[in-house]
C-alpha cells in the first residue's frame, strides 16, 4: 500500500521519478492520442485567431501591406486544415510531435515575417509570438525537446531578424520585448515538463490501479473457489461420518452378526474422520506458512530409501483397490546417502504427490516412485500414467487452490493446496520440484532435497536436548 501511495503522489517530489523503458515506450503510445488532439486544437485556434486578425489588419496596418498579411494568413489557415483533416484520418501518427513542430513554426515564423514588415524589433506583432509559444506549449502534451526546438527556433529567428534586418531605434522596448519573449519561453517549458510529468505520474498511477484491481479479482475468484472446495472436501467426510453411526445406531442389537456390521461402519467412520482431519492439517499448514510460523523439526534418515519405501507402502492399498499396477525403486541401484529432513513434512509431500497421482490414474494406469542420489542432492519422482496435465496450466499447478479439472464439474476432488504445500515443505528445505507432463499420456513430479541443514529456508525447531 505504502508503494501504491507513493505512485499516486502527485506533489513536487513526484514530478522526476525515474521509468523504465518499458513503461516510457508504453505511456509514449498511449500520449499519442493526446498528442494527436492537442495538435488539432492548436491548429483550430490559429485558424481562428488569424481569421479574426485578417478583420483587423486594416485597422493597424499600412494599405500596402494588408494584402500581403492576408495571403501570409490564410495560406496558414489552409495549412493547418489540412493538418487537422489528415490527423482525423489517422495520418502521422508514428511522427506526431514532429507534425507538432512543423505546426507551431509555421505559425511563429510567418508571425516573425510579419514582425520584420510591420515595424521590425518594435513590431507589436512580436505579441503573436509570444502567444504562439505559450499557447502550442500548453495545447500539445510533446516531450520537453520538442518544445523546447519549437521555441528555440521562434525566438532566435526573431531575435536575428531583428538584429540583422532592421534598424533598433528603440533600444529599450526592444529589450524589453525580448525579456518577455523569453520569459514565455521558459514559461512554457516549465508547464510543457509539468504536463508531461503529470500525465506520465497519472498513466503509471492508472496502470498500477488497473492491475491491482485485476489482481483483487483474481483472488476473489480464488476464495470463492477455495471455499467452495473447503465446503465440499469438509461436508462429504463428515456426511460420512455421521450416516454410519446413525445407522449403526438402528441396527446393533444383539448377536454376532450385529457385531460384525458395526465394525465394518466404524471403519468407514474411522476412514473418514482420518481423512477430515488431513484437511484440516493442510489448512493449519497453510495458515503457519502464511504468517511466518513456520519451522522445521529437522531428524536425520540415516537409511531414506527403507524411508521413502514405507510411505509408498501407506498408499499401495489405494492404488490396488482403484486397479492401478504399482512400482517403487527406493535404492537408486545401492544404498542411499543418510540424509536429514522434517519426517512430518517429508511424509506430506510424499503422500500428496502419491494420492494426487492415484487421484489422476485410471484403472489399468501404473505408478512409478523413484529414489536416487544425484552428487549432493537426493532426488525423488513419481510418475504416473493418468489424463496429464494441460500445457497451460503446467506454470500454475503448484500455484494455491488451482484444480487441474474444472472447477464446476468437480470430478476428482480436493481443495487445491496438496501441491501448492509440496512446494513450499520442498522450498523449505532448500529444495525445489518440478513437473513435466503430457496431456493424455501422464505426469512427472521431481523433487530434489539438497544434503545439510544449512540449506533449510525457516528455523529449525529445537530439540528435547536443545539441540539445533
Amino acid at each position: 500500500m505504502g508503494t501504491l501511495n507513493k505512485r499516486l503522489s502527485f506533489g513536487p517530489q513526484s514530478l522526476f521519478f525515474k521509468v523504465s523503458s518499458s513503461e516510457k515506450k508504453e505511456f509514449l503510445e498511449h500520449l499519442k492520442s493526446d498528442t494527436r488532439v492537442g495538435i488539432q486544437i492548436g491548429a483550430a485556434l490559429v485558424i481562428g485567431l488569424f481569421s479574426t486578425f485578417m478583420v483587423i489588419d486594416p485597422y493597424i496596418l499600412p494599405p500596402r501591406y494588408v494584402g500581403l498579411f492576408r495571403m501570409i494568413r490564410i495560406g496558414i489557415c489552409l495549412a493547418d486544415a489540412m493538418v487537422i483533416i489528415a490527423l482525423r484520418r489517422g495520418y502521422f501518427r508514428k511522427t506526431l510531435e514532429l507534425i507538432g513542430v512543423c505546426v507551431c513554426l509555421s505559425v511563429g515564423l510567418a508571425i516573425v515575417g510579419m514582425v520584420q514588415v510591420s515595424g521590425g524589433a518594435t513590431s507589436p506583432y512580436y505579441a503573436g509570438i509570444s502567444l504562439t509559444i505559450v499557447g502550442f506549449g500548453v495545447a500539445i502534451p510533446w516531450r520537453l525537446r520538442y518544445c523546447a526546438i519549437s521555441c528555440g527556433i521562434l525566438y532566435v529567428s526573431y531575435f536575428l531578424s531583428a538584429v540583422l534586418l532592421s534598424d533598433i531605434e528603440q533600444m529599450s522596448l526592444f529589450f524589453n520585448n525580448n525579456a518577455f519573449l523569453l520569459t514565455n519561453v521558459v514559461m512554457s517549458l516549465t508547464m510543457t515538463q509539468i504536463n508531461y510529468k503529470f500525465r506520465l505520474n497519472k498513466f503509471l498511477s492508472d496502470k498500477k490501479i488497473l492491475k491491482a484491481n485485476e489482481d483483487l479479482k483474481v483472488l476473489d475468484k480464488a476464495k470463492s473457489t477455495f471455499f467452495a472446495n473447503v465446503s465440499h472436501e469438509l461436508k462429504t467426510p463428515m456426511t460420512l461420518v455421521v450416516t454410519p453411526l446413525e445407522y449403526a445406531m438402528e441396527k446393533i442389537t444383539p448377536g454376532a452378526a450385529s457385531v460384525s456390521i458395526s465394525l465394518k461402519l466404524f471403519e468407514t467412520v474411522r476412514q473418514n474422520a482420518y481423512r477430515l482431519s488431513s484437511r484440516i492439517s493442510d489448512l493449519m499448514d497453510l495458515t503457519k506458512s502464511d504468517v511466518g510460523k513456520a519451522v522445521i523439526q529437522a531428524a536425520d534418515i540415516p537409511e531414506p530409501g527403507e524411508y521413502f519405501a514405507k510411505i509408498f507402502q501407506s498408499v499401495q492399498s489405494l492404488m490396488e483397490k482403484k486397479g492401478i499396477s504399482h512400482e517403487c525403486s527406493c535404492n537408486g541401484g545401492g544404498d542411499l546417502m543418510p540424509h536429514c529432513f522434517d519426517r512430518t513434512k517429508m511424509d506430506k509431500v510424499v503422500v500428496n504427490l502419491l494420492t494426487n497421482a492415484v487421484k489422476f490414474t485410471p484403472s489399468g494406469g501404473r505408478i512409478t516412485m523413484r529414489v536416487w542420489d544425484e552428487g549432493e542432492t537426493l532426488r525423488l519422482s513419481v510418475e504416473d500414467t493418468g489424463i496429464g496435465i494441460p500445457a497451460e496450466n503446467l506454470k500454475s499447478v503448484f500455484e494455491r487452490f488451482m484444480q487441474v479439472d474444472s472447477f464446476s464439474t468437480r470430478s476428482y476432488g480436493g481443495m487445491g493446496i496438496g501441491l501448492s504445500l509440496v512446494k513450499e515443505f520442498v522450498e523449505m528445505h532448500g529444495g525445489c520440484v518440478w513437473v513435466e507432463s503430457q496431456e493424455g499420456k501422464g505426469t512427472i513430479f521431481f523433487v530434489d532435497l539438497p544434503r545439510g541443514r544449512h540449506h533449510f529456508r525457516v528455523p529449525v525447531a529445537e530439540t528435547q536436548k536443545g539441540e539445533r
